[in-house]
């Protein structure tokens, strides 16, 4: 009953096992039986747990920064000008760190593990000062 939030852990955590969990292995089985049954490939079982994971991942990352959005609504527009020009360094921030994720690594190995971590202290950096959304926002970005 009421809007929708990911303010509380109980919330996140029921959102988590339905959205994460439940939905992504019953649309992933069904989608891969329905694939299997039109005669486009074959084998199940490797096909399942890739459509189950594109299924989560969209429900995991998209879904909940459009709900906090759309709860927010026009309030966190009239933020101060100093509060845009923290997310504006925040946005800046996990910018340049998610240039981690793109390309290829010449040598990869036990050194540049810790890269992958980078972007861990902006995430905390949203969930501390901007909430549900913020994160929703960086684990988006």
């Amino acid at each position: 009953g009421g809007t929708p939030r990911f303010d509380s852990f109980r919330l996140s955590l029921a959102y988590l096992a339905v959205a994460g969990v439940a939905v992504p292995v019953a649309t992933g089985v069904s989608a891969a039986g329905v694939v299997i049954g039109t005669g486009e490939r074959d084998g199940f079982w490797p096909l399942w747990p890739r459509m189950a994971l594109a299924t989560a991942m969209g429900l995991l990352t998209v879904t909940p920064i459009a709900v906090e959005a759309s709860a927010a609504g026009a309030r966190r527009l009239r933020a101060p000008a100093r509060r845009w020009a923290e997310a504006v360094a925040l946005a800046a921030g996990v910018a340049a760190t998610s240039a981690v994720f793109g390309g290829e690594w010449t040598n990869p190995g036990a050194v540049q593990v810790w890269l992958l971590y980078a972007p861990l202290p902006f995430l905390i950096w949203a969930a501390v000062r901007f909430g549900p959304i913020g994160t929703s926002a960086v684990a988006l970005a």
